[in-house]
């Protein structure tokens, strides 16, 4: 009981991945990411509920927000190897990164 006290304390440091010089754009950078390899048919288009439809903005930027999506895209969580998607490219896990870094704005 207590190690999972102390591990829900420990910081976690994400692996390395470098911001563009300009802020990412849901709309132009990270949107077609989740569409082609998120928001897909069993994951997160509504299968499994619609609090876990990311094909709406609302919902995916709310998990955004928490810093959720980032921890699993930057740890290399989700997309699961089993995923039809592929994984994300270091310059896709980078994009949803940093816009996650911005505050997940809608831009």
């Amino acid at each position: 009981m207590i190690m999972l006290i102390q591990e829900s304390c420990v910081k976690h440091e994400f692996p390395a991945y470098t911001c563009p010089d300009e802020p990412v754009s849901y709309a132009a950078d990270v949107h077609a990411i989740v569409a082609t390899k998120c928001a897909i048919s069993g994951c997160h288009n509504g299968d499994n509920g619609a609090d876990k439809n990311w094909s709406v903005f609302a919902i995916f930027q709310d998990e955004a927000q928490t810093g959720e999506v980032k921890r699993r895209v930057v740890n290399r969580i989700m997309p699961p190897a089993s995923s039809d998607a592929g994984p994300l490219t270091a310059d896709e896990i980078a994009k949803i990164a940093c816009w996650s870094d911005q505050g997940a704005p809608n831009n």
